[in-house]
């Protein structure tokens, strides 16, 4: 099993080396993560944070990015050998995921200080969230680029996998 490396599970994927048993074990992890992320995305209800534009803008790409990532992964398999394409998706987002995950959290937790910069700085010593923090448009733009840092990780590891790249 290749956790980390996304060209190797990639070149795996094409060369027809990945097991049933270790297809399975990619679908399990993949079906974990995707809870982990929605369960991350949704969790600004439970906070009392308003909702402002950038929450929905936020919601808009997720489902954009969600069905738009797919269906370009099938286009650039089809372009390749056309096989295995649900299977090479689910294996490739656990070594994308892990890497994308710890990302996020850091740039969702630092482009949020920024937009709340100065709700932060006019609390006292003890800092506690209020109810006046918010989404704002640094936060939209790091979730931009890195749904934009997604899809070339996709790209490019679909590429190999389908046999349109190979490796050095």
């Amino acid at each position: 099993m290749i956790f980390f490396s996304e060209k190797k599970l990639a070149r795996k994927l094409h060369e027809g080396q990945v097991t049933e048993k270790e297809q399975m074990i990619y679908l399990i992890l993949f079906n974990l993560m995707y809870a982990i992320f929605m369960t991350t995305s949704f969790s600004d209800n439970s906070t009392n944070m308003p909702v402002n534009l950038y929450n929905y803008l936020t919601d808009a790409l997720m489902l954009v990015f969600t069905i738009g990532i797919v269906i370009y992964c099938r286009f650039i398999n089809n372009k390749g050998d056309g096989k295995d394409l649900l299977v090479r998706y689910t294996c490739l987002t656990i070594p994308i995921g892990i890497k994308f995950l710890p990302l996020s959290f850091i740039a969702g937790f630092l482009f949020f200080i920024v937009d709340n910069l100065d709700i932060i700085t006019a609390s006292e010593a003890s800092f506690e969230p209020t109810e006046s923090m918010e989404i704002g448009p640094c936060s939209f733009a790091s979730i931009v680029v890195l749904y934009a840092l997604l899809i070339w990780r996709y790209k490019v590891n679909f590429m190999i996998a389908s046999g349109r790249v190979e490796l050095k």
